[in-house]
């Protein structure tokens, strides 16, 4: 059967076209993936009822099927907090702090664990803040009641972030007896003098070079590092330089080069409060790295990519010599069900962590309590299939021109043209769209134009 658009009062058109248009002026909305998250009115849930939620969905699932099931675990802690980092950390005051936030963490883990016996879960993911905070006697605490309560697959990816001035060779030991095998850390410039005026002390090439050495004498060599453009003080030829220098000495897996979210804070600190002085900083970084990139990538064995929520991001596509070959992992940590290709849960534990029950809920930690015993609470919002279907959407199209409709089909029960027929019939009848038997496609936008086109799949209400 032929999919034709619906026939659409050309009035309710025009009257929905002034409100995103309206929308998008006061929302000023700088990412299209910003409406997946218009869910409605939110909710505040004691860790109890958290432990309902999750309990429901595993007895009564939103979609039959497959699902890929991730853990992450949110450590706030750093060691000293990076005058450009906008994520929510703390810098903890004792070791008396690390201890609370570990009691707490094992409390929810008990309080929600029985609740997903029956699920078996694929990934797990430990960020922060940075986790190699903790000790390492404390870090095995973690692991060993994260065995207690949660069923991990045998084959589970696990991933670790940390900072390169507190990581050790005794924190490693710990990981691997766990299990972990994919480690990242940022590295951001190699100038110690840059690093220690953004507050992340003297770290320069004789730290990282250590990092990678301890790694490689565990046998671990699944490694991702970043780099930031635009830090004050930096240039494009010096952050080229050390990015060319790490893959030269070490050969890590995978490079990814964000750039710098500047805060109001930073651009006072550093650049005398003039937003348009920092721009023109990065400018000059836009045209000199782009152009050095590929040329490094093709000399060295990697593969490079721009776009999406990189800058530009490597893969090494080649071995080096003598180097043990790295096991594939089956599954991937992601947060995002376009990425997982099925339906996706993902369980957050620790202060601020986020989690999803698909076709059920999303919601974050709020507060892990000023005591050991208190309950933790949460934030969130109640979701059902066309939230999901949203989600999925806004985050495939930002990037993507194309949907697959057999895809679609397995992860939502439905083919895409039943589930979103309004806002396919108006891209329709504007001349974006084309819908054949195995996709329905869009033509190309800038990213401006796209999340207009992308405000249709929000509900007016």
């Amino acid at each position: 059967m032929t999919w034709a658009p619906r026939t659409i009062d050309p009035r309710w058109v025009r009257s929905r076209q002034m409100l995103q248009d309206r929308y998008a002026q006061v929302s000023r909305l700088p990412d299209a993936s910003r409406l997946a998250y218009l869910r409605g009115r939110t909710h505040t849930r004691t860790e109890k009822e958290i432990a309902g939620i999750w309990a429901k969905a595993v007895a009564e699932p939103a979609q039959h099927g497959p699902t890929l099931n991730n853990l992450y675990i949110h450590v706030p802690f750093c060691k000293s907090l990076c005058t450009f980092c906008n994520y929510q950390r703390l810098r903890p005051s004792s070791p008396d702090q690390l201890h609370d936030y570990l009691d707490r963490l094992e409390t929810s883990m008990a309080t929600i664990g029985p609740a997903v016996r029956d699920l078996e879960w694929h990934t797990l993911y430990v960020g922060g803040g940075t986790p190699s905070t903790l000790p390492a006697h404390m870090l095995d605490r973690l692991f060993t009641s994260l065995a207690k309560h949660f069923r991990l697959a045998k084959d589970a990816s696990r991933s670790f972030e940390f900072d390169p001035m507190v990581m050790n060779a005794s924190r490693i030991e710990v990981l691997k007896k766990h299990g972990f095998t994919h480690f990242s850390f940022g590295i951001q410039t190699l100038s110690p003098e840059v690093n220690r005026a953004h507050n992340r002390g003297p770290q320069g090439r004789e730290t990282i070079a250590k990092r990678f050495e301890e790694l490689y004498a565990a046998g671990l060599h699944d490694v991702a590092v970043d780099f930031l453009l635009g830090l004050a003080g930096t240039t494009p030829q010096e952050i080229v330089s050390d990015i060319e220098w790490v893959l030269d000495n070490f050969r890590p897996r995978w490079v990814d080069v964000f750039q710098i979210s500047p805060t109001v804070e930073y651009v006072d600190a550093f650049f005398g409060g003039d937003i348009d002085r920092y721009w023109a900083h990065l400018e000059e970084f836009e045209a000199g790295v782009a152009e050095a990139i590929p040329a490094i990538a093709k000399r060295l064995g990697y593969s490079a990519r721009s776009g999406g929520g990189h800058r530009f991001a490597m893969h090494r596509t080649t071995l080096p010599k003598g180097w043990p070959s790295l096991p594939q992992r089956l599954t991937s940590y992601t947060q995002l069900v376009n990425e997982a290709r099925r339906p996706l849960h993902l369980l957050g534990l620790g202060p601020s962590a986020r989690s999803q029950v698909f076709g059920h809920a999303a919601y974050h930690c709020q507060d892990l309590g000023s005591q050991p015993g208190d309950g933790a609470m949460y934030i969130g919002q109640e979701v059902g299939l066309p939230d999901e279907v949203r989600t999925y959407l806004v985050h495939h199209l930002r990037d993507q021109d194309t949907v697959e409709r057999d895809e679609f089909k397995r992860v939502f029960g439905l083919d895409v043209v039943d589930a979103i027929p309004l806002p396919l019939s108006v891209w329709a009848n504007a001349g974006l769209l084309e819908v054949s038997k195995e996709v329905v496609r869009l033509k190309p936008q800038s990213r401006g134009e796209r999340t207009l086109t992308l405000l249709w799949l929000v509900p007016d209400e």
